[in-house]
């Protein structure tokens, strides 16, 4: 997403704070990192198909949390993707921790 975030600040940051709102860390566990893959479409949902746990974090509780977010954020709520952007769907890699969360590349 580094690309992403050069390119297209607007819409990168849109993405990183729907995600952020929409996910909430379990209690109790401060350990594990949660990768989720997903692809945006055009017109700023997120396909349920398109989403995998890419990375388990070892805390199942974190993990269901992290696919939660990305489900929570992917109803439409990033708007279309730029309409310069050279493709239709838009693969984004996340990392979830109990601390929070941090975008990342494909």
């Amino acid at each position: 997403m580094e690309g992403l975030q050069r390119d297209f600040p607007a819409y990168y940051s849109r993405i990183v704070q729907e995600i952020q709102r929409c996910f909430r860390a379990p209690t109790g566990s401060d350990r594990g990192t949660s990768v989720v893959r997903f692809e945006i479409v055009s017109d700023g949902t997120i396909p349920t198909s398109s989403i995998s746990l890419h990375q388990r974090s070892g805390n199942a509780r974190l993990d269901v949390a992290a696919l939660g977010a990305i489900e929570c954020a992917g109803g439409g709520r990033f708007g279309p993707l730029p309409s310069d952007l050279p493709f239709d769907r838009l693969p984004v890699q996340f990392t979830f921790s109990p601390a929070g969360t941090r975008g990342g590349g494909p």
